[in-house]
């Protein structure tokens, strides 16, 4: 993998107890994050960020975020998680079994919030698009 440092906290917001395993087996193996945050629904990511809201080191670095999942989907995360008043908005990836063109169209409405759409499992590619995203972000902040 290229050089990069580990994020601090990535967040796994997905319903799916063995999506949670893999991807996290995922980025412990590429060495992507320090800490993973997993949540099992939009509710309980979402009262994590509230508590957490205003310590920019205990809120995720990045989230990778399911769509569907039952009571609240990752739709609902969008628009509750654009309302928030947090020190840091992390920017999301969707990662989902969805391979539904309408998902990605639906995912573009989110600018700022989400930056990419990636099929389950999370394969090294994403990851490496993940990591040239966060240097581009970082090249551009310098500028």
């Amino acid at each position: 993998m290229t050089e990069f440092s580990p994020l601090q906290n990535v967040m796994l917001i997905d319903d799916d107890d063995i999506s949670l395993y893999l991807t996290s087996r995922r980025i412990e193996k590429e060495g992507f994050a320090q800490n993973i945050i997993k949540h099992e629904s939009v509710d309980a990511a979402i009262a994590q960020l509230q508590s957490n809201g205003s310590d920019k080191n205990l809120l995720p670095d990045l989230i990778f975020l399911d769509i569907n999942m039952p009571r609240k989907d990752g739709w609902d995360f969008l628009e509750e998680y654009k309302s928030l008043e947090l020190t840091y908005k992390a920017p999301v990836f969707m990662l989902t079994s969805s391979d539904a063109m309408m998902d990605k169209i639906k995912s573009s409405r989110y600018p700022g919030i989400v930056y990419g759409f990636f099929n389950k499992p999370l394969k090294v590619e994403d990851i490496m698009a993940v990591i040239h995203f966060y240097k581009d972000k970082i090249l551009f902040k310098e500028k």
